[in-house]
């Protein structure tokens, strides 16, 4: 897994918003990890996350 500058958290309703704050991160240049789109086709939710957190 590669890593990020920024780990993105977010509630499901808030994912627009969560969104929007990581495109404009990205356009500055700013790597983010955002579930579910960081999170390999296949891969286990449960083992992922902690890893992008670590």
């Amino acid at each position: 897994m590669s890593r990020a500058d920024v780990f993105i958290s977010y509630k499901s309703e808030e994912e627009p918003v969560a969104r929007h704050i990581r495109e404009v991160l990205e356009a500055n240049g700013i790597s983010c990890w955002m579930a579910p789109d960081s999170i390999p086709v296949g891969s286990n939710y449960m083992k992922q996350i902690p890893e992008a957190i670590e």
